[in-house]
Formats: structure tokens, C-alpha cells, sequence
């Protein structure tokens, strides 16, 4: 079974997302969900998902999710692959 994570400042969106999809027929599971991108990058690097969906411009860091907040930098080193 694959590991999503869900981040998005907006806890409705978060919680959206979850409800709509049909988890198990696609094999995957939501392990966790994060209302910020810290806690977005604390999740990753505890909890290690295949899939990460979220927000491309969440709050708590200073540049979301790019190269010089650390997000990405950190992601392309442990396997994730990026979709627009």
C-alpha cells in the first residue's frame, strides 16, 4: 500500500481531499496530513511516503517549496519525483 501525506494550510482542503479519493481502490493510504509546510517536512522525514500532495505554496516557509527553503532540496534527495 502506498503512503500519501496531504498538505495544505486550509484544514477543509486537507480534509477534502482525504474524503474524495478512494484510498483503498487506488492501494494507497493517508498516513498523516499537515497544515503547514514545517510540519509538511517533519512528516516526510518521519514518516518516509511515496506520495506527497500539497499546496505549492503553504505556510511557514519563507519561499514555499523552493530551492532555497530546504523543502525541495530535501525531497529530490530521498526519492520524489514532481508534478504540475
Amino acid at each position: 500500500m502506498l503512503k500519501v501525506i496531504i498538505a495544505d494550510d486550509e484544514r477543509l482542503i486537507c480534509r477534502l481531499v482525504q474524503t474524495l479519493a478512494d484510498w483503498d481502490s487506488l492501494g494507497m493510504e493517508v498516513v498523516a496530513m499537515a497544515e503547514n509546510g514545517l510540519e509538511a517536512l517533519e512528516l516526510v522525514q518521519s514518516r518516509h511516503p511515496d506520495i506527497l500532495i500539497t499546496d505549492i505554496q503553504t505556510q511557514k516557509i519563507s519561499k514555499p517549496f523552493s530551492e532555497s527553503s530546504g523543502f525541495t532540496s530535501h525531497t529530490k534527495q530521498k526519492r520524489f519525483g514532481y508534478f504540475l
